[in-house]
Parts: C-alpha cells; structure tokens; sequence
C-alpha cells in the first residue's frame, strides 16, 4: 500500500532574483502592452444590463469605471465586483491597481466602494468619490 508521503511532490525552488527580473523586465513591468490595454479597455456595450437592469458599461469581459464613480465619468478604469463584496480595479491612467478579498461575505459593496474611494482620493485628490468622511 501506498504511503500519502510517497504521492507528494518535491518541494518547488524559488527563481532566483534574476529569473524575476527577468520576467518583470520583458515590458517595462507590464502584464500586457499599450495596444492590447487599449483594445481590453475599449467599450464593447454600452446600454441597460439585461439581468439586473441598471446602466452598463462594458469592455471586453469586464465592467469599465471604478465602484461608485459617475456613469458619465469617461475612464479606462476596469475590474470586476465579486459575489460577496469582493472587488478588483485598475486604472491605467494612473497606475492603480486595487484588490479586496473578504472573508466575511456581505450582501453589498460598502467596503468595497468605500475603500476604491479612499485609496482614489489618497492618489488622485481631485477626483470624484462618493465615500463623505
């Protein structure tokens, strides 16, 4: 009989700083190129959602503009609001990026929306939030 120790896998070894380095380097610390983030952030729809019924800017795959932003505020920001009220944006303009995972999952997006306010306003202190202190 087969021991459980016998099916586990050698033990991965962390790259070192060069293959890291590497990797980052490839295009000046960018997942994707100029051209791609253009084509990803352009809008694909634009009208009512079918299933919730609500204003719906689209990309390709996901929603455009940050929780919470105006409807009419023209940005390339993209992410995705996750069952729960998990949320995940970037904002190519500015070099944003914010992710929040919850473990204790709401019906909402107050922490959410909340928290893509505050670190929006910390960069960007002019920009529009709806989160009142």
């Amino acid at each position: 009989m087969a021991r459980l120790g016998d099916a586990t896998p050698p033990p991965v070894t962390a790259p070192d700083d060069e293959a890291v380095l590497a990797l980052w380097e490839c295009d000046r610390g960018r997942l994707i190129d100029a051209d791609q983030l253009a084509e990803l952030t352009a809008v694909a729809f634009e009208g009512t959602d079918q299933v919730f019924g609500n204003p719906a800017r689209l990309a390709l795959g996901c929603p455009l503009g940050r929780i919470g932003a105006q409807q009419a505020e023209a940005s390339a920001t993209f992410g995705w609001v996750v069952g729960g009220g998990s949320y995940v944006y970037a904002d190519p303009a500015t070099g944003i990026s914010f992710a929040m995972t919850k473990t204790r999952l709401t019906p909402h997006f107050d922490t959410a929306q909340r928290l893509a306010d505050i670190t929006t306003e910390h960069i960007d202190p002019g920009a529009s939030t709806t989160y009142e202190a």
